[in-house]
């Protein structure tokens, strides 16, 4: 409180005499001898510029101290427009440990005051009185808590929370009133588990309800337990039961058909005994079970129901309901009728019932319940015509004789439609109100529909925004001269005021909270400039950017109206803990069980470079996808992968993107393995938000060994140059709903590009690859569909004096449908062979490859973290020919778990039509694929 005073009497003290617009033209920070000020006076450079008054200051000054943990501050300006501020800024918590003397039970991971937080005296203070109220409830009323700092280490202390808990209150007797002895039995023998033990109030609670949660399993509906304590002696506690209503409740139900199942009525007659705390009659029970069948459309249900009373062998008294229900035939609707409609013909009316209408009502069963709903249906479709004085009477079911059919009959009473006859936009200039006036639906003399006048109002009050009045807004909104009826609502008067405050242009920036991250960087990202017209996109876009970077758990952009039509854009951010070590163990269909780390740092020099180190190993627990050769004769092989990847956005402040990969792995292929050396160097340029281009270079080095060919056996090397273009047309990159992605690159690989060429062998050849992903949105789902292509041909020249090529395209740069690219329901030995059944890798490509891929699935929501789905998919490989009537395919189902980084998958896929290997034996129906985020 006395910090909050001190404050506040410097911010009125200090400066005063500045009643005036001035202008700040150097700011110098002290922060005592003790603390470092480098972070401070780099953030408050930015405060330099023009003030409207010193109000203006003192405001965003407030900003400064809620967001950049400041404990003590105070300021001055001369009259040279020099700032002086004196500041002492908190510490930052580099550790916080609990410790107990006593018995240990625990306290929660996540305390108020926590790693990277300022130092605050409440946090501290609320954590102490957690872990207080923690030991307490679990039977220490004496436990005290004690705080101390560790060791000054640079700009931080670490806090130590100790836990003195001293002597536990034991749980000494239990007593149980209950006029059961039966259920008195069962829950003293689940309370006895805490007879001389700590008194942990929440744990006997919980208990105690799972006891009430059984018996209402048993049967047991009514019954109610109270709980109470007293203490004795400081050291024991008594527990005392109060466990009222023993009965027990039975349901003996007999059905003709079950169209309801047994267990569903007897849901319904016990969720009525309970909330209703009381025993069930005859006429309840039938009354009940009507409601529900007539639900159904079950009009006509003959329902028999006897109670017979009597005391079971436990002594507890029983309630047993025999129903007996015979539910007879549906009512279905012979016909709809409307009555009084004219504006509304009878055909669109009830084209709009069946529209709208469940399965029920669809199929023209009788159904109450939407009859209901549709009567507010067609309320809202003639209010949006503007017949706001519309009245539909309650749906009349009348009975066919010599039928148990209905006709329901809509009466209409339409009335007169509400024109509006006066539409008045003040407070904005002429021009700028036909502006206004064109967007809006709601037109002078027109009708008025009051849901598109709404979205109207939303409508122009953006539209303002985006001119530059971002402060202006509607004044008149809660009047009575807004929206005036006459008194017939016929007609409708409307009068909108604005008051659209000052034009704004961006003034200067006011960046606070980044300690690490430099103001170069966030400047960089924000699609606002100095002397900009301020508009809510902007903001937002700047807003997202920052955020998608990555850097920051926060980001909140505002403008703060500075002189005349001029604003400083206030951008605060909270950074998040830059580095990051991920252990990942797990099994994966074609890789069997690996593991995998990476560690990064993603904000190197304050400019979001991003250094990454990443590790995997695996096992694959078969060898199916290896030829037959090496699957009998290979030996099991460990294969791993090691990458160190640099990247970073807008080298030397261009628009261009770098990054980097040095990287090594053993991997094995189908008929060889191979050890991988590779430098990858990526320059992307996103042009647009949906364009973007890149152009790669790649330089690998191949040891191949265990080879089944000798062609195959040896060392390669192969330096290649990429250039590729992607369109993303997507709503949402890692969980899209609509759009479409589209990606085109050429790989060009030959000696210019320092690829292998000797009397051996000329690696020369180019790659073209096409893949492409469309999304639409359909009823509680999304239909996907996935098209890729590709094409390769060998540039080599003759070498050889047979005439033969020596050059050929190495098989480790042959298409293989794998990865994103696998056919669902296939191994990987069975989708790549050709369609003389020999696989890819046994040929050798001295002339053209081709691949095609195609996946057709639609998607359906379970849950807003589930979807199910069924798939179509195609695909095969081909050397020197292709003919798409010889792809494979197969179908099956799909099941997404969607995570924040993609979805998680399980396929499984059956083949459409199973063909024979060399040796005779046919190919396995189908297979389970497991993957993230590939379609």
């Amino acid at each position: 409180m006395m910090k909050t005073l001190f404050l506040l009497i410097f911010f009125f003290l200090s400066g005063f005499s500045y009643a005036k617009s001035f202008k700040l033209k150097r700011v110098k920070v002290s922060c005592g001898k003790e603390n470092n000020c480098s972070d401070f006076k780099d953030n408050f450079k930015s405060l330099r510029g023009e003030y409207a008054d010193l109000d203006h200051l003192r405001t965003i000054l407030k900003l400064y101290i809620v967001n950049e943990g400041i404990r003590n501050f105070n300021f001055l300006v001369d009259s040279e427009g020099v700032l002086f501020i004196n500041l002492i800024p908190k510490k930052i918590v580099t550790s916080v440990d609990v410790r107990v003397k006593g018995i240990d039970m625990g306290y929660p991971s996540v305390l108020p005051l926590k790693e990277d937080d300022y130092l605050d005296d409440s946090k501290i203070s609320r954590t102490k009185n957690m872990l207080m109220d923690i030991y307490k409830a679990k039977g220490f009323p004496n436990v005290s808590v004690i705080h101390s700092y560790v060791k000054n280490i640079e700009k931080g202390l670490g806090v130590r929370f100790t836990i003195i808990t001293g002597s536990p209150i034991r749980v000494n007797d239990i007593n149980i009133n209950s006029t059961s002895d039966y259920l008195k039995s069962i829950l003293y023998r689940r309370l006895s588990i805490f007879k001389k033990k700590p008194f942990d109030i929440q744990e006997v609670k919980n208990v105690v309800e799972d006891v009430r949660i059984l018996f209402l399993g048993y049967g047991y509906y009514l019954a109610q337990m109270t709980l109470k304590y007293r203490v004795k002696n400081k050291k024991k506690v008594d527990l005392y039961v109060d466990l009222q209503s023993g009965d027990l409740h039975k349901f003996d139900i007999r059905l003709d058909n079950q169209i309801i199942s047994n267990d569903e009525y007897k849901t319904l007659l016990s969720d009525t005994v309970v909330t209703y705390k009381r025993v069930l009659n005859n006429k309840i029970i039938t009354q009940l079970i009507d409601e529900r069948l007539k639900s159904l459309g079950y009009l006509y249900p003959t329902i028999d129901v006897q109670t017979k009373n009597f005391q079971n062998d436990n002594g507890d008294k029983v309630y047993l309901y025999k129903v007996k229900i015979e539910r007879g035939q549906r009512s279905f609707v012979s016909s709809l009728e409307f009555r009084g409609n004219y504006v509304l013909k009878e055909k669109f009316i009830k084209k709009l019932y069946y529209k709208n209408a469940l399965e029920q009502a669809s199929l023209n069963i009788y159904d109450e319940q939407y009859y209901k709903n549709f009567v507010e249906l067609l309320k809202k479709e003639y209010i949006q015509r503007g017949y706001v004085n519309i009245f539909i009477d309650k749906p009349q079911i009348k009975v066919l004789p010599k039928s148990k059919n209905v006709k329901i009959i809509f009466t209409v009473r339409e009335g007169l439609p509400t024109k509006v006859t006066r539409l008045s936009i003040k407070g904005v200039p002429t021009e700028l109100r036909n502006l206004l006036l064109e967007k809006m639906q709601t037109k002078l003399k027109g009708s008025f529909n009051p849901v598109s006048f709404k979205e109207d109002l939303d409508r122009i009050e953006v539209e303002l925004k985006r001119q530059g009045f971002y402060f202006s807004r509607i004044t008149n909104k809660a009047s009575n001269n807004f929206v005036v009826y006459n008194k017939d609502n016929s007609q409708v008067s409307i009068n909108i005021e604005f008051d659209l405050d000052k034009r704004l242009f961006v003034n200067k920036f006011i960046i606070i909270g980044n300690r690490k991250t430099r103001t170069k960087f966030i400047r960089r990202e924000i699609f606002l400039s100095k002397g900009q017209i301020i508009t809510p996109d902007l903001v937002d876009n700047s807003q997202t950017n920052l955020l998608s970077s990555g850097l920051f758990s926060s980001v909140n952009i505002r403008p703060v109206k500075n002189v005349s039509n001029k604003a400083d854009i206030l951008i605060s951010v909270r950074e998040k803990d830059h580095g990051l070590i991920e252990v990942a163990p797990g099994v994966r269909t074609d890789l069997g069980p690996k593991f995998s780390t990476s560690i990064s740092y993603n904000n190197l020099d304050g400019m979001n470079k991003r250094l990454t180190f990443q590790l995997q190993v695996n096992q694959r627990f078969d060898l199916l996808a290896l030829d037959e050769q090496r699957r009998e004769n290979s030996r099991s092989l460990l294969e791993y992968s090691t990458a160190v990847n640099y990247s970073e956005n807008h080298i030397f402040n261009s628009p261009l993107d770098f990054s980097t990969s040095l990287s090594k792995a053993r991997r094995r292929f189908f008929s060889f393995d191979a050890d991988i050396q590779k430098v990858a160097l990526t320059t992307s340029w996103d042009v647009t938000k949906k364009f973007s281009t890149s152009l790669t270079y790649q330089l690998e080095t191949i040891s191949q060994f265990d080879s089944t060919f000798d062609r195959e056996h040896g060392h390669f090397q192969i330096g290649s140059l990429t250039p590729g273009i992607t369109l993303d047309f997507r709503d949402n990159r890692i969980n899209p709903t609509k759009g479409a992605y589209i990606n085109l690159s050429y790989e060009m690989a030959n000696p210019t590009f320092l690829s292998q060429v000797n009397d051996e062998l000329e690696v020369n050849y180019y790659k073209i690859v096409s893949r492409n992903r469309f999304y639409t949105r359909i009823p509680n789902g999304v239909f996907a569909m996935s098209v890729a292509a590709g094409y390769q041909k060998n540039l080599a020249t003759d070498r050889k004096s047979d005439g033969t090529t020596a050059g050929y395209i190495p098989n480790i740069k042959v298409f293989r449908l794998s990865g994103m690219d696998i056919v669902r329901g296939f191994e990987d030995n069975e989708i790549n062979r050709l369609v003389t059944n020999q696989d890819i890798s046994e040929a050798r490509v001295d002339q053209r490859a081709y691949m095609a891929n195609i996946k057709i699935e639609p998607r359906f929501y379970l849950s807003d973290s589930s979807m199910i789905g069924v798939f179509y998919d195609a695909g095969r490989v081909f050397v020197d020919s292709y003919d798409l009537s010889d792809l494979r395919s197969s179908a099956g189902l799909s099941f997404k778990y969607l995570t924040p980084v993609g979805s998680l998958d399980f396929d499984y896929g059956i083949k459409l039509l199973r063909k024979r290997d060399d040796s005779g034996k046919l190919e396995s129906p189908g297979r389970l694929h497991v993957s993230i985020g590939f379609f």
